[in-house]
């Protein structure tokens, strides 16, 4: 069980920052100055150019009308969102682990040192 969570954990860290990283990529800066854009994999580029085409689709202007705007603002709200979600997730799932060695290392420093080796006690007076 506990590896588990940490392995979620683990997975759900790797995610946010890949998602970190798309939501950096996604900046008019790299898509304007960078003419090699959109690279292919690993680069986030591709999807992300998809979800922006999706999302365009889906709202579409009205009879009659021309777009005034695109869709990159909410590509950039919605990676953001997901960074958010994957964040608090991994750190939901990394607390148990973060507990428990917390908790090994206060077991180790509790206490005091005992001297086993004299025997009983002696009295200042004597």
């Amino acid at each position: 069980m506990r590896v588990g969570f940490r392995i979620m954990a683990v997975l759900l860290l790797g995610c946010s920052c890949y998602l970190i990283w798309a939501w950096q990529r996604w900046d008019l800066w790299n898509i304007a100055h960078d003419s090699s854009w959109p690279h292919s994999f690993p680069y986030p580029d591709n999807w992300l150019m998809a979800l922006e085409h999706y999302l365009d689709q889906a709202n579409p202007a009205r009879e009659g009308a021309f777009k005034m705007q695109g869709e990159y603002q909410q590509v950039k709200v919605l990676l953001g969102s997901l960074v958010g979600l994957f964040v608090v997730a991994s750190v939901v799932f990394g607390l148990p682990t973060v507990f428990q060695l917390t908790r090994r290392v206060s077991m180790k420093q509790r206490g005091f040192p005992m001297d086993t080796t004299s025997s009983g006690y002696k009295s200042e007076l004597n």
